[in-house]
């Protein structure tokens, strides 16, 4: 019984990792769209959908443990992002 609960906790955490590291892509892809965008607001919405996602994804990951490769992989991929939100002249 304890081995099975262990186990689930253990499915669960890599669930939510791999939430996560679906909620940093999709911020990727929303900078992607403004990027090519040439609609300013267009720009403005999917930078600004860029951001929050950011800091979803940054608060998110200080709530529960998880593998030291993950948590390396993940602040690298929060990094670049917040890099890439910068170009844009947004500030985080």
């Amino acid at each position: 019984m304890a081995n099975d609960l262990q186990s689930s906790i253990s499915d669960y955490q890599q669930i939510l990792i791999e939430l996560l590291f679906t909620d940093l892509d999709l911020a990727f892809t929303f900078l992607d769209t403004a990027r090519v965008s040439s609609w300013p607001e267009t720009q403005r919405r999917n930078v600004e959908h860029a951001v929050k996602a950011h800091k979803e994804v940054s608060a998110k990951a200080l709530q529960f443990e998880m593998p030291d490769s993950a948590r390396k992989e993940l602040d690298a991929g929060l990094r670049s992002l917040k890099e890439r939100i910068s170009r844009f002249g947004v500030k985080l």
